[in-house]
């Protein structure tokens, strides 16, 4: 211990050792603050969860990141199965590129029929052609895995580790993504789901994550209906936890196809219904077809007026979301009454209809 001079009540000088408790001389100086996202429009801190978020465990993950004393596979198996006890339905079964233990874990999993029917196990990759073949070796005869990609985006490590700028690294995301779809042509019955991740995303520019992450989806070209999932993860904890609320809500609003096959959807939906249009006007169901639209216009404005003071959206916006869910309600009982028109039961369909949603007088039989 050194020797630290204080000085008495009376002024005199005195010397004692050097206590833990004494201040710490932490070179705060050496450190930048952490310059905020300006977000004055948030609105994370007003919305409530009303539904159960997708819950996924990481913590059979080893690999590169394993502890000194790593995980054998009896223990792994341990808590796998209590994993899917507790009720799991995505588990992140390990890092097969970076580990035998990983790689020969999941083996087994998959020839021992380990797996329920209803989980989907997920695997990690760096965006490297060697690691993305032996991951995708790992998963032969698997019914259904998320593959999880990732490289990292963040200023310090494009700097640092990589050399390379910004158009360089999303170029290797791109590339990653590209062997991901050429490797996995080798799998027979077996469903992928891609996962990306910019890591390190706290310490990217998010115009910069927004990016990249969108060039991979674009890469990846997912089918109608199919997801693709973009993780942001907080690798690096730079600041505190309302600035990261901010930065997702900012990828929420900036990410170019999110949602973009349920609006592919909406419009297959919005098409058939311009056909529908000539027919009604013949069709001896339309008095009931115009209730039934009056009865669903009126709920839509109370739920969309709900949301729209939760969120924030803009009007144009709102009405937007109102033609399309509209739209996407009507279809299926205009498509019974369209069916029931042509069997000759519509009037039974029509009572019906009129029954569940209390449209007021029945039309005559």
């Amino acid at each position: 211990m050194s020797d630290h001079e204080h000085t008495t009540p009376d002024g005199s000088p005195t010397r004692r050792l050097a206590m833990p408790c004494d201040v710490s001389p932490m070179p705060f100086h050496l450190y930048r603050p952490h310059v905020p996202l300006v977000l004055t429009d948030r609105t994370w801190p007003d919305r409530q969860c009303t539904v159960a978020p997708q819950w996924a465990s990481v913590d059979l993950r080893d690999g590169n990141q394993a502890l000194v004393d790593p995980m054998d596979s009896e223990r792994k198996l341990r808590l796998f199965t209590t994993l899917v006890d507790i009720g799991f339905k995505e588990i992140e079964v390990g890092f097969p590129s970076a580990s035998q233990t990983d790689f020969d874990f999941l083996r087994w999993l998959i020839e021992q029929d380990q797996i329920p029917e209803d989980v989907t196990i997920q695997v990690l990759t760096q965006a490297r052609k060697p690691l993305i073949d032996r991951t995708v070796e790992a998963l032969k005869g698997c019914r259904r895995a998320i593959l999880h990609l990732y490289n990292s985006t963040s200023t310090l490590q494009r700097r640092v580790v990589f050399g390379l700028d910004r158009d360089a690294i999303r170029d290797m995301a791109v590339q990653g993504t590209r062997w991901v779809k050429e490797a996995i042509q080798t799998l027979e019955g077996t469903e992928i789901v891609l996962e990306y991740s910019p890591e390190s995303f706290t310490g990217t520019e998010l115009d910069f994550a927004a990016e990249v992450s969108d060039a991979v989806v674009e890469a990846w070209a997912p089918r109608p209906g199919e997801k693709v999932i973009i993780n942001l993860p907080a690798t690096v904890e730079m600041a505190t936890p309302n600035h990261y609320a901010d930065q997702i809500e900012w990828m929420h609003r900036n990410l170019k196809h999110r949602g973009r096959e349920i609006e592919k959807v909406e419009s297959m939906v919005e098409k058939a219904m311009t056909s529908y249009q000539s027919w009604l006007l013949q069709l001896e169901a339309r008095p009931t077809v115009e209730s039934f639209e009056k009865h669903l216009d009126r709920i839509l404005e109370e739920e969309l007026g709900a949301f729209a003071k939760k969120s924030g959206i803009a009007e144009d916006r709102k009405n937007e979301l109102r033609d399309r869910i509209r739209a996407k309600l009507l279809h299926g009982p205009l498509t019974k009454i369209k069916e029931a028109s042509q069997n000759g039961g519509v009037a039974r369909y029509l009572h019906a209809l009129h029954s569940l949603f209390d449209l007021g007088p029945k039309e005559k039989d």
